[in-house]
């Protein structure tokens, strides 16, 4: 029997929800920056990694595609580390491939969201920290998913105003070739994240331009809203 869209996702998400089964409890509150491109967001990454209990390593890119698995098919601790290890941007994490199927493999029973937290882990671990988070600008689409994976995360979406983004984003190579691409593309973005921010529980919203003329009360917010004593080192 053929079924219809909707009772295909159903069949997806509990597909899914019970390979999450077994996970333990969500640990403090992770960070997830998200935002339109050329909006700062490698700003206030660098900014939280230099608090010196959280590592958040650089775009990652394969959480979504993880979670698309999972709605597919079984996930094993090697399915979960061929996807980050043979990543493009695995080599921006430096972590050792075999300390991460270690990582992997001690998760017992195998389930997405103690995997996830492995890698995270793995990598806080390796820069001395011990809390994590993620910085992947398009995650912004993502963001309900995520968090239905990861009950701890808390989304940052950092805006930028529109004209400073196209003026930023136009001299790329990869990115809209208008103005007028360029701002279509950014209300889309900034669409998308609002739409998603409204169906999570921790969804906070900062401009770009707080972030950079009032640094100090800006990045109180931004710890108050991820339970995260303050440090003078983010302000560096």
């Amino acid at each position: 029997m053929k079924l219809n869209p909707s009772s295909m996702r159903f069949v997806k998400r509990l597909r899914l929800k019970r390979q999450l089964r077994g996970r333990s409890d969500p640990g403090p509150p992770a960070p997830f920056v998200v935002g339109a491109t050329r909006s700062g967001t490698t700003l206030l990454r660098l900014m939280l990694d230099a608090h010196p209990d959280v590592g958040i390593p650089s775009e990652t890119h394969f959480f979504h595609k993880l979670v698309k698995r999972g709605e597919r098919r079984r996930l094993t601790p090697e399915l979960v580390a061929d996807t980050i290890i043979t990543h493009k941007r695995w080599g921006d994490f430096r972590l050792d491939p075999d300390d991460l199927r270690e990582r992997l493999d001690a998760v017992e029973p195998f389930n997405l969201s103690d995997g996830l937290r492995a890698f995270y882990g793995l990598y806080a671990e390796k820069q001395g920290k011990s809390r994590w988070g993620d910085k992947t600008p398009g995650y912004l689409r993502y963001m309900r998913r995520i968090e239905w994976v990861l009950p701890e995360a808390r989304f940052i979406h950092l805006i930028r105003d529109g004209r400073d983004v196209a003026l930023s984003v136009l001299p790329m190579n990869w990115g809209p070739q208008s103005i007028t691409e360029a701002a279509e593309l950014w209300v889309e973005r900034v669409t998308i994240a609002r739409e998603q921010g409204a169906l999570v529980d921790h969804y906070m919203e900062l401009k770009y331009e707080d972030l950079v003329t009032e640094t100090e009360p800006a990045l109180r917010r931004v710890a108050d809203f991820l339970e995260l004593p303050g440090d003078p080192a983010m302000l560096d």
